[in-house]
């Protein structure tokens, strides 16, 4: 059995803490794992979130190995060192969370163990060979998403391939219990669930957060509103007592259970329905995004909590789900280069001072996102003179500004990245103008 941790544990690492302003709201990196026993065998010992040990009697089931080898080392030291990891099983295929894998394959090579099985779902292993193909990229949008250096060109990340996978279940057969892994599609397609049916433990993943369902990332792509409703519901459907998610607090009772996990179903259809409803009204993007009234009996459940994501983030990927990505403006239709555009508006511009004028007055006036779009009529633009490095420098200066002001993690952190990207330009591209 898994032991109770150390009451002193170490906080997982992840991204640097960066100097200056920090993003406001919940940064999940930074949110410690709900550390202990959930049920008799079945613990969380750490990693990013809520990493699940499980206890098979013969071995264990790990169910993610952490950020970094520090958490991984003290993962690893509450384990019993003659049982083998028989299984690692990842919880979806976002990067991080598996970062430390290897840590793991080595302590079973010491201790003369059988190689674990890496276990992932069809669609996770999928996206783990795309972040291979395109490790530069992807190591810029983490440091882009966490408000940390911008990393250079030739980083690479510390990936693990899964050498199994399964599409809709799989079912470990151990010594004192069986464990049941299921496909979760939520936040990723490759997102899995876990049914322990003796202590009648569910672990959810990412399919069931502590915050609001965080679908349309800025950064990264995620799943579908309909399909994370109905994959809250079939977990819902299970009598479960225990709940782990991928972060936040193990829920206990079975009613509490449900309510979680029927309450961020709720959201997500309430979401489609009003998004159809603008929709058919003719009504734009962002005229929807403005236009939604979000009903307290759902939306002020404390799981439905908007400090990492925001519900324009929701809106945003139903309505592309349904309309696909044009927003009805012409204008953006066309795919003319982005420096040409910006040339060309910058020399329509007789009066660039007036410009920034008017930009600081809507700053002045505490209006900040619109002070961007106009100081963007001459930041956009691709000379280096004195006009656009004043341009750059008032809209770094509002960015720092809403990134400190907003509530919303994921925001903040990109208005901080660009501001810095702004200030102090990197050597390599970032497409931050």
């Amino acid at each position: 059995m898994a032991e109770t941790p150390a009451t002193t544990t170490p906080a997982t690492t992840a991204a640097p803490a960066p100097a200056g302003p920090t993003p406001g709201g919940l940064n999940p990196e930074h949110l410690q794992p709900d550390y202990g026993p959930v049920a008799d065998g079945v613990a969380i010992n750490g990693g990013l979130g809520n990493a699940l040990t499980i206890d098979l009697g013969d071995g264990y089931l790990q169910i993610d190995t952490g950020p970094s080898l520090e958490m991984a080392e003290h993962m690893m030291s509450r384990l019993d060192p003659a049982k083998p990891v028989k299984v690692i099983a990842f919880s979806h295929g976002h990067l991080g969370y598996n970062f430390a894998c290897a840590a793991w394959l080595a302590r079973a090579e010491k201790l003369g163990h059988p190689k674990p099985t890496i276990l992932a779902q069809d669609a996770a292993a999928t996206l783990i060979r795309r972040y291979e193909q395109t490790q530069p990229a992807m190591a810029l949008l983490l440091a882009l998403q966490f408000d940390s250096a911008i990393p250079p060109l030739d980083q690479t990340l510390p990936l693990t391939m899964p050498d199994a996978t399964f599409s809709d279940s799989w079912t470990m057969l151990g010594g004192d219990r069986d464990v049941h892994v299921l496909s979760a599609p939520s936040e990723t397609p490759g997102a899995i669930a876990a049914w322990v049916p003796d202590v009648k433990v569910l672990y959810v993943g990412p399919a069931g957060l502590p915050v609001e369902p965080n679908i349309g990332m800025p950064l990264w792509p995620t799943g579908h509103d309909e399909v994370w409703a109905d994959t809250l519901e079939r977990l819902a459907g299970y009598d479960a007592e225990h709940l782990v998610g991928q972060y936040g607090k193990v829920i206990h009772g079975a009613d509490a259970v449900r309510e979680h996990l029927m309450t961020n179903a709720k959201a997500l259809r309430f979401i489609r329905t009003a998004v159809m409803h603008h929709l058919n009204a003719g009504h734009t993007l962002n005229e929807t995004i403005n236009s939604i009234t979000y009903p307290a009996e759902i939306f002020d459940h404390p799981a439905l909590a908007t400090t990492y994501s925001s519900r324009a983030d929701v809106v945003r990927q139903v309505w592309s789900s349904i309309s696909g990505w044009w927003h009805r403006n012409p204008t953006t239709l066309a795919a003319d280069p982005d420096t040409e555009v910006a040339a060309a508006v910058r020399s329509a511009i007789t009066d660039p001072a007036h410009v920034l004028a008017t930009a600081q007055q809507l700053v002045d006036d505490g209006k900040h996102t619109l002070a961007l779009h106009v100081v963007d009529l001459l930041a956009l633009a691709p000379d280096d003179d004195v006009t656009t490095a004043s341009a750059r420098k008032l809209k770094a200066e509002i960015c720092t500004h809403l990134g400190t002001a907003t509530d919303d993690f994921s925001r903040a952190a990109l208005y901080l990245s660009a501001a810095k990207v702004l200030t102090d330009p990197p050597d390599r591209p970032t497409g931050i103008r």
